[in-house]
């Protein structure tokens, strides 16, 4: 078994480079010196990328056992029963009487609507039929 993952090893290493040198033999100049300037930056970037990770790694061990005798806050103790609802902050109700209608102005009849206000035309809705025939949604019949 060991001699099959040896020879298996080295057939894939010669046929690596085999195809290598035929992929580059047919790439132009240009197209090289760019994959090229690709793999030097990833070999850069790895051992660097590594060094900050190893570093930071050892400052977050060396820091917990300070993180360990910090001075715990105050809190308040939660309630040992649930109450039946939670109060949220809410902001106070302010009417803006700049964006308001006269009819809603505070100091007159609340809900009342401005008596020029004119209600909108009453929508229709069709259902276009397999014929091309269109029906109002509504109609019966």
């Amino acid at each position: 078994m060991e001699r099959l993952v040896k020879t298996s090893a080295v057939a894939l290493i010669i046929f690596a480079t085999v195809l290598a040198f035929v992929i580059g033999s047919r790439m132009e100049q240009s197209t090289i010196v760019l994959l090229s300037g690709a793999a030097v930056g990833i070999l850069l970037c790895a051992p660097s990328a590594a060094i900050l990770t190893y570093s930071a790694m050892r400052r977050r061990d060396a820091n917990a056992a300070v993180r360990e005798v910090r001075v715990p806050r105050f809190t308040t103790p939660l309630p040992t029963e649930t109450p039946a609802y939670w109060a949220m902050p809410q902001m106070p109700y302010v009417i803006d009487p700049r964006r308001m209608s006269q009819g809603l102005m505070p100091g007159t009849s609340y809900g009342a609507m401005d008596p020029n206000y004119q209600l909108p035309a009453r929508r229709r809705f069709y259902v276009i039929g397999e014929g091309g025939e269109a029906s109002e949604v509504g109609e019966e019949g």
